[in-house]
This record gives C-alpha cells, sequence and structure tokens, in this order.
C-alpha cells in the first residue's frame, strides 16, 4: 500500500511538472504578449502587441480555425464519432462561443465611456487567446492517463478545461475597463458558460460537469483575488493598475488623456523658467527667437511635454510670426510635465513676455568658446549670458537645472545653459550636483563670460518641417530650424533638429558640411556650427523592442543633410540687420518631480508580480484543482 502510493505520488509530481511546463508558458506570455512586453526595459520600451494586432479579416480567419481545431479535439478526446452533423454541431457552437465572448467583451467596452482599448477585433483576439488556454488544459486533462491519475470522470476534466481561460480574461477586462465586476466576470466567463452547452449534449453527467465548473469557477475567482493582491498596490492615492490602464490607453490608441490625468495627480507645481533671445528686423517685424525652457521633453510619445519644443514654436509663430527654435534647456525627467496642459501653460506666460518685449540693441556680442571636456560657447549679452554646451566624450545625457543654478551663483551672474544634447553614447547619464563634471563645468564655463566685442548683426531664420524624415528615423515634426548670425567676418549657425539625440557621426558630418556650404555659398571666412537636437520623446516607442533612434542612426545621412541644405538656403534668403532682446521669466507649472520614473516602476512591479504569480502561484491552484474534482467527481 505504501508503495502504491509513493508510485502515485511521483505520478503527481510527474504531473506536475508537465502541467507548470504548459501552463505556465502560456499564461505568462498570453499575458506578457496582450498587456505588457518586453520585460525590464526603459519604459519607452515597452511595446504593446495590442498595437500591432493583425488586421480584422485574419483575426477573424484565426478565431474560425481555433474554433475548428478546439472543437475537433474536444471530438476526438470524448471519443465521438467524426460525423459530419456532429462536427458542425461541435464547430458551430464553439465558433458562436468565440464570436458571442468577443462581442460581449466589446459591447461592455463601449458602455466604458467607449473605451477603445477592447474594441471587437482586440476582444476577438482574446477569445482565440481564450481557446488555446482552454486547448491546452483539455488535451492535459482530458487525456486517459490524467484522468486516471486524478480519478476524474471526463466530465470534470471538461469543466476544469472551459474554466481555465476566466483567470486571464479576468485580468486582462478589469485591468483595461471600468466597469461592475459583476460586469467584469460575466465578460469572462460567457465563453466558458456558452461551451457547458457542448457538454450537456455530448457528456452523460450533468451534475458532474456543473459541480466541476462551480470549482473550477471558485478557484479561478480565488486565484484573480490572489492576483489583485499580488499586482495592485497605491501610489499617492493614484491605483497602480490606473496608471497601467492609461499606459495601455497612450500606446495603443495615441490617446493621451487618461494617463495625463492620473499623472497630474502625482505631480506638483514647480518654478520653471524660461529664457530667450529675440531677433527683430529692422522694419520692426519679428524674425524670431531662440527659446530655452527649463521643462524637459518627456516622459514618453505625446504624454506630457514630449512634444515640447514643437508646441511652443508653433503656437508662438501662429501668435506672433517668425521662426523659433527651442533648445533643451538644463532640464532632466524629473522635470517633465505630467499634462500638455501644463506646457499651454507655459507658453501663454511666454507669449505675453515676448509680446511685451520693447528693449531691442543693436549691437550683439561676438561668441567665446572653451573646450575641455564640453565645447562651451557663450554669447554674453548685457544682462544674460547664453552658454551652449556640446558634450565631447558621449557621457553626459542631460543637465540637472540644480546645475544651472549652482553654476550661476557661483560665478556670480546671470546665466542660461543650453544642452546641445547632440553626442549620444551607450554610457550617457545626467550631469547632477556632485558629479566630477561640474567642477569642469565651473572651470570652463567663466572663461567665456568675458564681453570682448559687439557689432550690428544681419540675421536670417529658417525652418523646415517636411523634411522627408520619419518618427522612425528619428525626426519628429519640427524638422530643421536654422538661425544664422553674420558679424561680417564670422557667421554662427545655430542648427536644431527635432529629435531624441543625435549620432557624434553625423554631427561631426553636419559641423563640417555646415562649414563648406556657407564658405562656398555664403562668402564666409569663420563659421561656428553649433548643431543641436530638441530632445523630443515623440519619436519613442517606433517598433517592438526599440526604445528610439537618435538621428543618424536609422536615416540615410543624405537625407539629413538635404533637409540642412533647404533650412540653409531659405535662412541665407532673409539675412537683414536684426535687433536683439534678451530676457528670462518665471512660471510655475506641474512637474513629475522625484515621480518620473513612476510608470517604469509601476510596469516593472507589474511583469514581476505577473511572472512570480504565474511560476508558483497559478500552477499550485490547478493542482489543488483537479484534486478538488478528484475528491468530488461521480
Amino acid at each position: 500500500m505504501l508503495h502504491q502510493n509513493m508510485e502515485k505520488t511521483s505520478l503527481f509530481i510527474s504531473f506536475f511538472s508537465e502541467m507548470n511546463y504548459f501552463y505556465i508558458s502560456f499564461y505568462f506570455y498570453s499575458l506578457a504578449s496582450f498587456i505588457v512586453c518586453p520585460v525590464e526595459r526603459r519604459i519607452e520600451d515597452l511595446y504593446l502587441s495590442i498595437r500591432s494586432l493583425p488586421r480584422g479579416t485574419l483575426i477573424v480567419s484565426f478565431s474560425i480555425l481555433s474554433s475548428l481545431v478546439l472543437s475537433l479535439e474536444f471530438l476526438f478526446l470524448m471519443d465521438c464519432p467524426l460525423s459530419l452533423d456532429l462536427l458542425t454541431y461541435s464547430f458551430v457552437l464553439v465558433l458562436l462561443s468565440t464570436l458571442l465572448s468577443a462581442i460581449v467583451v466589446s459591447l461592455l467596452a463601449r458602455a466604458d465611456n467607449r473605451n477603445p482599448l477592447l474594441n471587437l477585433r482586440r476582444s476577438l483576439y482574446l477569445s482565440i487567446y481564450s481557446n488555446a488556454v482552454i486547448f491546452i488544459l483539455w488535451a492535459i486533462s482530458g487525456n486517459q492517463f490524467t484522468r486516471s491519475l486524478f480519478s476524474i470522470s471526463l466530465e470534470s476534466a471538461y469543466s476544469f478545461s472551459i474554466a481555465s481561460p476566466i483567470l486571464i480574461r479576468l485580468i486582462v477586462i478589469s485591468t483595461l475597463l471600468s466597469i461592475n465586476p459583476l460586469l467584469q466576470f460575466i465578460g469572462a466567463s460567457i465563453n466558458s458558460f456558452t461551451l457547458l452547452i457542448l457538454g450537456f449534449s455530448l457528456l452523460h453527467s450533468e451534475s458532474s460537469l456543473l459541480t466541476g465548473l462551480i470549482i473550477s469557477l471558485l478557484l479561478q475567482i480565488f486565484l484573480y483575488i490572489i492576483f489583485k493582491s499580488f499586482v495592485s498596490y497605491n501610489i499617492e492615492g493614484v491605483e497602480n493598475l490606473e496608471l497601467m490602464k492609461g499606459f495601455l490607453f497612450e500606446w495603443a490608441e495615441n490617446v493621451p488623456t487618461y494617463i495625463e490625468e492620473k499623472l497630474s495627480q502625482l505631480s506638483q507645481p514647480e518654478k520653471i523658467e524660461v529664457s530667450y533671445i529675440l531677433f527683430q528686423g529692422e522694419n520692426g517685424k519679428m524674425k524670431g527667437g531662440v527659446i530655452i525652457p527649463s521643462l524637459h521633453p518627456g516622459p514618453f510619445r505625446n504624454v506630457g511635454s514630449s512634444n515640447l519644443s514643437y508646441q511652443i514654436s508653433r503656437k508662438l509663430e501662429k501668435l506672433i510670426g517668425g521662426v523659433f527654435l527651442v533648445f533643451h534647456g538644463a532640464a532632466t525627467h524629473r522635470d517633465d510635465a505630467p499634462s500638455s496642459k501644463e506646457v499651454v501653460r507655459l507658453i501663454r506666460d511666454l507669449s505675453r513676455a515676448v509680446k511685451k518685449e520693447k528693449k531691442f540693441i543693436s549691437r550683439f556680442p561676438y561668441p567665446n568658446q572653451h573646450r575641455n571636456l564640453f565645447n562651451v560657447t557663450t554669447f554674453p549679452t548685457h544682462n544674460l549670458s547664453f552658454s551652449f554646451i556640446s558634450q565631447l566624450n558621449s557621457d553626459a545625457e542631460d543637465i540637472s537645472h540644480n546645475v544651472a543654478e549652482y553654476l550661476e551663483e557661483k560665478i556670480g551672474t546671470n546665466l542660461t545653459l543650453i544642452d546641445l544634447h547632440n553626442n549620444i553614447g551607450a554610457e550617457g547619464k545626467p550631469i547632477t550636483l556632485g558629479d566630477t563634471r561640474v567642477s569642469v563645468l565651473e572651470k570652463i564655463v567663466p572663461k567665456t563670460l568675458n564681453v570682448q566685442r559687439a557689432r550690428q548683426v544681419k540675421v536670417g531664420m529658417a525652418k523646415v518641417r517636411d523634411t522627408g524624415i520619419t518618427r522612425k528615423e528619428g525626426m519628429g515634426p519640427d524638422g530643421v530650424s536654422v538661425t544664422l548670425i553674420d558679424y561680417g567676418d564670422l557667421c554662427v549657425v545655430l542648427l536644431l533638429y527635432d529629435a531624441n539625440n543625435m549620432i557624434p557621426e553625423l554631427r561631426e558630418t553636419l559641423e563640417r558640411y555646415v562649414q563648406r556650404y556657407l564658405k562656398e555659398n555664403g562668402g564666409y571666412r569663420n563659421v561656428i556650427p553649433l548643431v543641436g537636437t530638441t530632445d523630443t520623446h515623440t519619436v519613442t516607442a517606433i517598433g517592438q523592442g526599440v526604445t528610439y533612434h537618435p538621428l543618424g542612426n536609422a536615416v540615410d545621412h543624405e537625407k539629413v543633410l538635404n533637409a540642412t541644405k533647404r533650412c540653409l538656403n531659405k535662412a541665407i534668403s532673409n539675412l537683414g540687420k536684426s535687433k536683439y532682446a534678451v530676457n528670462r521669466i518665471y512660471t510655475y507649472v506641474k512637474v513629475l518631480g522625484e515621480n518620473y520614473n513612476i510608470l517604469k516602476n509601476v510596469v516593472v512591479h507589474g511583469v514581476s508580480s505577473y511572472k512570480s504569480f504565474m511560476k508558483f502561484i497559478v500552477p499550485t491552484v490547478l493542482f489543488l484543482n483537479l484534486l478538488l474534482l478528484s475528491m468530488f467527481s461521480l
């Protein structure tokens, strides 16, 4: 007797191992592909398969195919004769279950303020996955070996299998829809109850079917409760699953409203500075300007201030006229705005200040340059100096605003730092207080602040938005912008690309190209090109497994040179004597602050919890499910 019990225990362990492999693998990858994948990467790296599902016709075809395969498996393991009538009946019922569950879920989504995340196409996708779960567990539990091992009836095995998708459907529906829990349960279980009709038709013991379904159903609900306790937590009054839902809204449908609302609840107002240089033509008409906000582009895609440069330049062009270049100021991702509404507030205050500007000066100062780890080029204007900083060794990602404030106080002059953001490297890290690189800047920036001479300049400004370079190639909607400052014996070129950083090879190519082109076509002997990017985050999330492409990484450099040439020609054509004005304003807008990593943390925690849940808890409870069925099997 002891030997028989040990043998049976050994068989249990063997079966558990097999079930663990099949069930965990399928459950985890189903969840990962439907909700969030790949894992353990930066927030911009998370791409959802729900964004790139096959065409609707293909999904319908898969629905029909999965229903046919599942109906064949049902008949095969039930030892039913494969007659055409029986096969047709089984297929129609399984297909009805597949389509009905998809239709019900899509209707529930429409009831949830027309939630687009679970439209009919995605609901069908969920139904296909449900069929696949049933197929795998019916293959495991419905065979003779498993039923003998656990002493369960065919009816109990069938109930166990058709109830198995309820968990994953509940997880998906509750994560994506804000509806009554009862409606969530109906959407999750309707395919199981529809398939119960097939069991009543083909199997003998209705009581075994119902008993098995009730036991399996209760355990699936129990699993879901455990799942919620595993994954769900509160962040300063905001549910993490609500953040996940907003995240999915944005990724799948380009609708940032929901996630911006949640992020705004986690943000606090902070003082943001905006510095600017304005250029006015001889006729008193505004030519444009250079804008440097201490608000950071981010956090991702079209959320918050991700499209900062385009939003500001486009609005100022409409309100004031001219061309505006919005450079990357001293700011890191903690200075991301949670909502585009905050950018609108900043633009409102900025446009008021620009419209009121009257103090235009004729003589513009010559730039001073110094190189040591950084290439610093400073325009020491009469009441505010502008230092354009280029990273030479690719080890810097952003410059903290605290660093700018520290340098300003230490040096004792009004100073604005412009991060040209033009030299991406594998190990790039933000420059923050306490960093050794701050001491380098502390030494070289003062060397560029002496006003040596100034003179009347000609200024030409241009912007080319139709560059022919796509977002996937690394170019944002604001395209290429140029400001030429012609001193007569010198031409300074401010060249700005609406991109998220730039590879060093392209930056060097552009610098050489601009110098050569202006010498040949403008007659300049000395040309100083200052090449920068806006750090736009509209170019993130461009494909599966790819965060973004810095400019030059995924585009033919000739395309960039051609767009640059067009912009240079436009700027040369409108060169004219100009006056300038500089100023710095302050405004209060909400920023993410220390919560800037919150979405990354939410997703990483969620995925980690999913993995642990699917790896340990799900197989254990399913094993318990089979044992309970064994006890109650009639």
